[in-house]
């Protein structure tokens, strides 16, 4: 049986869950307010995502550093990246505040109550990664106790990230490339989409990471600049001497590269250029690697779509095609675009993943949706800086349709607008207590004629017919009984004989037996035009009856009917070929209006007229 969010209710129709914090290989602290106990070097320097600067405390102990993550969030991994002067003793501390800071100096936050997530005794690393932590809060603390040197507390970074069940293996990791950079190897591995590597303006060039210990590796990605990699293998070493090629890669033309499914295991991995894309260096903003691929079924493949506006022939289809070499962009230089996916029902959403090419959104929101009217949001990104987005709820995420919703783009060239090369939905479709195949309507003769089929039904009680003049207020005009609960296929129709004249709007209500309830799409259909001649009906206005006349006989069996202004038949009786030309019409079961009187014969509209009910 289906469940249903108040009224608002669709074909395909479920509760819409409220989720966890969404799950993406993404900083959490980047860019975030910061306080510290005090500041050589300002506190924002460890979360502004540059390794070149630096928070430094007074040379005393103890010191603390805290952000503000804005609000609760699940924080499952701390990176520290220090300076010489490091912590020797400290812990990481997560808040159970809510609020936000009382005044400037975050007096109810500091006097707070904290809880320790890691406790750290004669740290001599530059870098600490403590991941499984399966923590949540709104405030992070590093609170040293013991400094290292004689110096304050130096930290380049201090990022948090959120739980990831496969984990960039890469991120931190010793690199090495091939002589003579334009820019610094590590920067392809800090997990910051704005430092890059770039190599010698020369073939052939390399860069090699050192995972540490012999890894299952699945899937590679890489994410270019625009000076990118033409021709280039993808190795694999238990060694770092003997090389096996993982993938290999021709004519390549994207700045976001994914290979998966790759099933190897090894301690380094490298990338070998053969050829390079400009004249430039190779030039890589990030290159992560990964235990397993996502192998989950596409909902939104092929999908029907709509984007708030397109750029060129950069249509919302090609974020759809499974293609990474063709995207979709929106108006230049508009921070304003969305792009959604009708996934044509109900679905328990598992994974959002979306890949950007060089026009990548900045700030956005992945909603959903029932009918594409309302949205809920299930996951917020600001600061962006990837060109692989990926979200996985750990409660479930519900709707038919999903929606990027871009509030500030990633880029300001001026050209630039948001450009996907693909907009994934992992998940399942929801079964269906009605499994509807067809629905439309289409002029017939001087009606029109409504039609649907389904697959199977479940505990089906019947269908409601309605009708809008504008596509938001309908009106029922027949129920058609529904077949209970059935696996064989069924047609249906309905004859609408006093259409609107002008562009009408049809739906399926479809009623459970326990009198819960769903909505089919919506179709449009013009009436046929039909040429009339006009009916003399007085008095009118009247209070309760009309006397109808027109000026010969039909001279053919036919009937007439009454309909109200928004078309639905009150009254039909049949006429025969030899009725006089007059009719007495009763208006007084119904209410003051406008009403038509129509006379049909061999199913073509020969008379019609208007009449108007008073008190």
């Amino acid at each position: 049986m289906k469940s249903y969010v108040g009224q608002r209710t669709l074909w395909l129709l479920t509760f819409l869950f409220l989720v966890s914090s969404p799950l993406f290989a993404q900083n959490l602290a980047l860019g975030k307010a910061s306080i510290a106990s005090s500041a050589v070097q300002a506190a924002g320097n460890a979360f502004d995502g540059n390794n070149g600067t630096r928070w430094e405390s007074s040379a005393s102990d103890p010191q603390y550093i805290i952000v503000d993550l804005g609000s609760v969030q699940s924080v499952d991994r701390i990176r520290l990246s220090w300076e010489t002067a490091l912590g020797k003793n400290f812990t990481l501390d997560i808040s159970t505040v809510t609020a936000a800071p009382s005044d400037a100096n975050w007096t109810n936050v500091v006097n707070g109550t904290w809880a320790t997530a890691v406790t750290v005794v004669n740290n001599t690393s530059t870098t600490n990664d403590y991941p499984n932590l399966g923590k949540s809060g709104r405030y992070v603390r590093m609170n040293g106790t013991a400094r290292a040197t004689g110096y304050g507390y130096s930290l380049y970074e201090f990022a948090l990230y959120a739980y990831d069940p496969t984990p960039n293996l890469a991120l931190g990791k010793p690199a090495t490339a091939s002589p003579n950079p334009k820019q610094a190897v590590a920067n392809a591995f800090d997990g910051d989409g704005k430092t890059r590597w770039e190599s010698d303006y020369t073939d052939a060039q390399y860069i090699t990471v050192d995972l540490g210990a012999v890894q299952t590796i699945d899937r590679i990605r890489l994410t270019w600049e625009a000076a990118l990699g033409k021709d280039f293998t993808l190795d694999v070493s238990d060694d770092g001497n003997t090389w096996q090629t993982a993938a290999t890669v021709t004519g390549n033309t994207s700045t976001s590269n994914e290979y998966a499914n790759l099933g190897k295991t090894g301690r380094y991995v490298r990338l070998n250029g053969t050829a390079r894309g400009t004249t430039y260096g190779y030039s890589l903003y990030e290159f992560e690697v990964f235990a397993a691929s996502n192998n989950a079924a596409n909902l939104a493949g092929a999908m029907p779509n709509a984007a708030s506006s397109t750029q060129g022939t950069l249509l919302p289809n090609y974020a759809f095609d499974n293609d990474r070499l063709t995207r979709w962009g929106s108006t230049a230089g508009r921070e304003d675009a969305s792009l959604y996916v009708d996934l044509r029902g109900t679905a328990t959403i598992s994974r959002v993943y979306l890949v950007w090419e060089k026009a990548y959104g900045g700030n956005f929101t992945i909603d959903v949706s029932d009918d594409a009217a309302t949205w809920t949001t299930v996951a917020t990104t600001v600061g962006n800086s990837f060109h692989f987005n990926e979200y996985t709820f750990a409660k479930p995420v519900t709707g038919r349709y999903v929606r990027m919703n871009g509030t500030k783009r990633g880029t300001t060239i001026s050209d630039n607008g948001y450009s996907l090369y693909e907009f994934q939905v992992n998940g399942t479709l929801q079964p269906l207590p009605v499994r509807l195949t067809s629905f439309g309507a289409a002029p017939q003769r001087t009606g029109v004629a409504v039609h649907w089929a389904t697959a199977t039904e479940q505990h089906n009680a019947g269908f409601e017919v309605q009708r809008s003049a504008d596509g938001a207020g309908f009106m029922t005009l027949a129920t058609v009984a529904g077949r209970g609960t059935t696996q064989n296929a069924h047609l249906y129709s309905y004859f609408d004989a006093a259409p609107l004249r002008a562009t009408a709007y049809y739906r399926l209500k479809q009623l459970d037996l326990d009198g819960t309830f769903a909505y089919s799409p919506v179709v449009a259909v013009q009436a046929a035009a039909t040429s009339t001649a006009p009916l003399r009906l007085y008095p009118n206005p009247t209070a309760d009856r009309a006397t109808v006349t027109w000026e010969t006989s039909t001279g053919r069996a036919g009937r007439w009917y009454l309909t109200n202004s928004l078309g639905q038949v009150l009254h039909t009786e049949a006429l025969g070929a030899e009725t006089a030309a007059s009719l007495s019409i009763n208006l007084q079961p119904y209410p003051a209006g406008s009403y038509v009187l129509s006379v049909e014969a061999d199913g073509q509209l020969v008379r019609r007229g208007r009449v108007q009910k008073v008190n």
